[in-house]
């Protein structure tokens, strides 16, 4: 394996678009310009007096560790995320983990139902309950789900 070392990885906001234009890792690319969107969140966040969270996220991906695989696809194999949900960094890669995940399953629908299927994607909240009610809640969830799968227009 292959291995290259980027650290203490700092852009401005001018930068970030020549920087992303001039440099050859696919990867490193991405990163900066998920870096770049980082820049008005993080000045957002230090006027919201939320500093703790602003400076993790400046922080984030400042060291990346890169390899080449035996394929030739580069991967980062050590970095420093900050995994805050309000980084673009860190959404970036968490939405590529769930379509890597998810894409073969969907692929999978599709090759047995010869395309036929269609996708829909729900997602059912509520206000959170005590432990005690958890159980009726749940009721009322999948009561919710019947009554949406019998329509019409569902069973189609």
């Amino acid at each position: 394996m292959q291995y290259k070392y980027i650290t203490r990885y700092r852009i401005s906001q001018d930068q970030y678009a020549e920087i992303s234009e001039s440099c050859e890792s696919k990867t490193l690319q991405k990163v900066t310009i998920h870096k770049g969107i980082n820049v008005p969140i993080v000045k957002n966040l230090v006027v919201l007096g939320q500093v703790k969270k602003a400076v993790n996220i400046d922080e984030c991906g400042t060291f990346l560790e890169l390899y080449t695989d035996t394929d030739g696809i580069e991967r980062i194999s050590r970095a420093n995320f900050c995994r805050e949900r309000l980084c673009s960094v860190c959404s970036w890669r968490r939405q590529s983990r769930f379509i890597a995940t998810t894409e073969p399953a969907l692929q999978k629908i599709d090759i047995e139902t010869s395309g036929r299927a269609k996708y829909i994607f729900i997602t059912f909240t509520m206000k959170n309950c005590r432990g005690k009610d958890l159980s009726a809640a749940i009721t009322q969830l999948l009561k919710a789900w019947d009554g949406i799968s019998r329509r019409k227009p569902f069973s189609k």
